[in-house]
């Protein structure tokens, strides 16, 4: 939750009508930074706004979200007043807390778009936070703070465990964690460099996979492979992120910012960076003067015109493949699952109409992308899709024993295999359960670690890219013990049976769920959740009462199938 409190200064009380227009405008900045970081303003009490994060949808960084956003108003609001710039100490004082906490959540059934209803402790302890804050000022929970230290740093916190966010955190340069387990891929990915420049040829390369399951680090062994190459391959990078929502056209800024760097000088414009990288590609002729005023509107503060989009993108074309026509190229694009239609559309396009010239598109997504583009990657004689599968259990182990070795953290036979089963093959959540191990004193003995906040934090997250009844069924397969078939999910959920089995064969296909080998007792596929750490979040999300009625109604249908059972 987000509290922003704001005092209209002195001097501006006495005409009820300036004091309405600027009340106003702070109420519309307030909102439009709410509404930019995905968060909703909940309400209004006097000088106080409400706003909240993760309902009715949770993602992974909500509290990131959040505290970007009260600094975002902070900035805003220092300097906000009538039709622009004045002091903050003579219109306006805003101060800005944020808490977070597990609360229930009453949304509107009939889809309008009603105000959530919150109940819980966050709202007072939101309150009692924001009694504390200075003017001008922005204080967090240890909660919150908890959930964003990864991207935001922080000052000291005070005896109550709150404390105030400094910006964001700068990029980790450490060594990236061990990659185990992808010998197969890393190989694929190797000869896909080598085609590239025998056929002079592109080639789109997408990679697959669930949260944590290590896209990130097999796109960083590919960048490390391309530039070891004897190829000489260049590598321009980028990335799709939700702070993306207002800037369509964010990855095309990010891959023209890396195609500049090499040509760019120390302390030389944007402007200058790119006419050079073009003068260098093309002469300065009337192509390249075509290319840079194309190119151009990517370097504005605001973001580009729809009206700007078609010759933009023609361009950007032609400098990579222009690039790509002066040594082998690897275009190298994260998380293009949160990517725009336009944006995967002039990818695709990149790929197939680049002409003879060695350029690798290798792009990564989590399986949702196949929910938007069915198609993506087939029909085209030079692609390649990696889906990246758990690790088993040799390889999770290995990961493992490499994060623990620098601190002489030895497991006994039973915690090890708690783990590796906690862990169910996802490189991320190994990554965060040996960082709660490492956070435990070595003349302490280490037992089970608790579910780590941020797998956590990923695991609900991804549940919410499901559909409603999708969800659902995972709420009664859990019922059921864990294990359960298309009858017991639809005597449970009241599904009709055939849409059980539909749902539980799509949550096999999204890796939420796995199919057993062994048919139940009356010959049914049987399913069980893939990771345990799933289950567990599943539980949390569902109200007590909630889950209680499911179990009932699980353990009534066993019984009724067990008296249903020959013999």
């Amino acid at each position: 939750m987000l509290l922003v409190r704001t005092t209209l200064g002195k001097g501006l009380g006495g005409d009820p009508e300036d004091a309405a227009r600027l009340s106003g405008d702070l109420a519309a900045a307030i909102r439009d930074e709410v509404a930019r970081h995905g968060g909703k303003v909940s309400g209004v009490l006097g000088p106080v706004t409400f706003a909240l994060f993760g309902v009715v949808r949770t993602r992974e960084d909500d509290a990131e979200r959040a505290v970007r956003a009260g600094l975002a108003i902070l900035r805003r609001l220092r300097q906000y007043g009538g039709g622009g710039p004045v002091p903050v100490h003579g219109r306006s004082a805003p101060r800005v807390a944020v808490a977070t906490g597990e609360v229930v959540v009453t949304c509107a059934a009939d889809g309008t778009g009603a105000v959530p209803v919150v109940n819980g402790a966050v709202p007072k302890s939101c309150t009692d936070l924001l009694q504390t804050v200075p003017p001008g000022g922005i204080r967090v929970c240890a909660t919150t703070r908890a959930g964003s230290e990864r991207a935001l740093a922080y000052g000291p916190a005070g005896p109550d465990g709150a404390c105030e966010p400094l910006g964001p955190r700068p990029a980790d340069a450490g060594a990236p964690p061990p990659l185990v387990g992808r010998d197969r891929e890393t190989e694929q990915l190797r000869g896909v460099l080598d085609d590239v420049v025998r056929k002079q040829r592109p080639c789109l390369v997408t990679v697959l996979g669930e949260p944590g399951a290590g896209k990130t680090r097999l796109g960083d062994e590919l960048s490390r492979l391309a530039r070891r190459s004897p190829h000489g391959y260049g590598v321009v990078t980028g990335h799709s992120s939700w702070y993306d929502c207002e800037r369509p056209l964010a990855l095309l800024e990010r891959t023209l910012a890396a195609a500049t760097r090499t040509h760019r000088d120390e302390d030389e414009s944007d402007r200058d960076a790119l006419t050079r990288t073009v003068h260098a590609l093309c002469g300065t002729g009337d192509r390249g003067a075509w290319l840079i005023d194309r190119l151009a509107p990517l370097l504005r503060t605001e973001p580009p015109a729809p009206a700007e989009w078609p010759g933009l993108a023609t361009a950007w074309r032609l400098l990579l493949t222009g690039l790509a026509a002066e040594r082998p190229l690897l275009l190298l694009l994260e998380d293009v699952h949160r990517a725009p239609d336009p944006v995967l559309d002039l990818i695709t396009e990149l790929a197939d109409a680049a002409g003879p010239v060695p350029l690798l598109v290798a792009v990564s997504a989590r399986p949702e992308l196949l929910d938007r583009r069915p198609t993506w990657g087939g029909g085209r004689r030079d692609g390649l899709t990696l889906t990246l599968d758990p690790l088993d259990g040799t390889s999770t182990a290995a990961l493992l024993d490499a994060l623990l070795a620098p601190t002489g953290r030895d497991l006994t036979v039973d915690l090890r295999r708690d783990l590796l089963a906690r862990i169910g093959g996802n490189p991320l959540y190994a990554l965060e359960y040996a960082r709660e191990l490492i956070s435990v004193p070595l003349d302490r003995p280490a037992g089970p670690p608790q579910l780590p906040r941020h797998v956590r934090q990923v695991i609900a997250s991804h549940l919410d890219t499901l559909p409603p009844v999708a969800k659902a069924v995972l709420v009664d397969a859990s019922a059921l013990g864990g294990v359960c078939c298309a009858d017991g999910v639809s005597a449970v959920g009241g599904l009709d049976c055939a849409e059980a089995a539909y749902w539980l064969d799509h949550l096999e296909r999204r890796d939420f769920l796995r199919r057993s080998r062994h048919p139940s007792a009356t010959g049914a596929l049987r399913y069980a959740f893939r990771h345990p750490a799933t289950r567990e979040v599943v539980d949390e999300l569902v109200p007590p009462t909630v889950r209680e009625n499911r179990r009932s109604r699980a353990e009534a249908w066993a019984e009724q199938t067990a008296a249903r059972l020959p013999g």
